[in-house]
Formats: C-alpha cells, structure tokens, sequence
C-alpha cells in the first residue's frame, strides 16, 4: 500500500481558501501550481485574489483546473493581446474533441 509523505516534498493536491470578489472560494492545487500562481500574482504586480478573480472570469470549467490551464498557457508563452496567457478553456482543449481533423 503506497503512503503519501507528509515532508517538504509532498506534491499532492492540498485545499488553499481564499476570497475573491467578496466570496469564499477554494483551490485544490498541488503545491508546485500553489507557487507558480503567488509567483505570477507578484510577477504582474496583482494580489493573489485579483489574479484568481481573472481567471476566474474567464473560465468554463472548475476553478482548479481553470488555474492549472492559465498557468501551463502562461508557462508555454501562449499569450493574449500581450497582457497575459491566452485563456484556452474550451472543452476540445480539455480532452474533448482533437484538434486536427481533416
């Protein structure tokens, strides 16, 4: 039976709760995508809560995995009107249909 580690290099799923646009909310993020959205906040020079607001406008799944997609557009240089990554939510890009069809 495997055993997740409770050390510094746990990388599992971990709930954060923050607020956003005057409402409660929650991320279930693994800590490397935790960091990469403080060090994106503190890159464009926004709070936390105003970054994940963004992203939150944006979205058409859940917040989470709405997160991880900004962060890997923004790790890729996939960008939008060059003020941020561009925002590829739609479900074809989320496993949906393939992009290449003939």
């Amino acid at each position: 039976m495997a055993t997740r580690s409770s050390g510094p290099q746990d990388s599992g799923p971990k709930k954060y709760s923050l607020t956003i646009q005057g409402h409660a909310t929650s991320l279930t993020l693994e800590k490397v995508f935790w960091q990469a959205l403080n060090d994106a906040a503190a890159s464009d020079g926004k709070s936390l809560a105003a970054l994940v607001s963004e992203i939150d406008e944006a979205r058409t799944t859940n917040l989470s995995s709405a997160v991880r997609v900004w962060l890997f557009e923004r790790a890729r240089g996939g960008v939008c009107n060059g003020t941020g990554p561009a925002l590829f939510f739609a479900a074809d890009h989320l496993g949906g249909a393939a992009d290449d069809q003939a």
